[in-house]
């Protein structure tokens, strides 16, 4: 709606900006279910698991940070990298393991 008028750049801002506040809750929200003292989660939980979904959640906010950098220098870009960060969060957090087994 905003692409390619005058208001892309604020508007890109603010979209990216969102993600990066998403980011940030989300990883608090993780970070207290999986808290030992919190009991959230089933005491059989993989906790192989629950490290590589932290590890994937901790690298998340960076990123999103990056976008709204780059919107302030290219707007087009940081939608893009946006994209590619939508790709990666979709991904399971053991799927290049996962991969690797198939090939064998």
């Amino acid at each position: 709606m905003y692409l390619g008028k005058a208001d892309q750049r604020l508007a890109a801002i603010f979209f990216n900006g969102t993600f990066f506040f998403i980011a940030i809750f989300y990883n608090a929200l993780w970070i207290y279910a999986t808290s030992p003292k919190r009991h959230l989660l089933a005491h059989d939980v993989d906790t192989d698991a629950i490290e590589r979904i932290t590890r994937q959640f901790a690298f998340g906010p960076l990123p999103y940070l990056a976008c709204v950098a780059l919107a302030w220098v290219n707007v087009k870009a940081s939608l893009g990298l946006n994209i590619l960060l939508a790709g990666f969060f979709a991904l399971p957090p053991d799927f290049k393991k996962r991969r690797e087994a198939l090939r064998q």
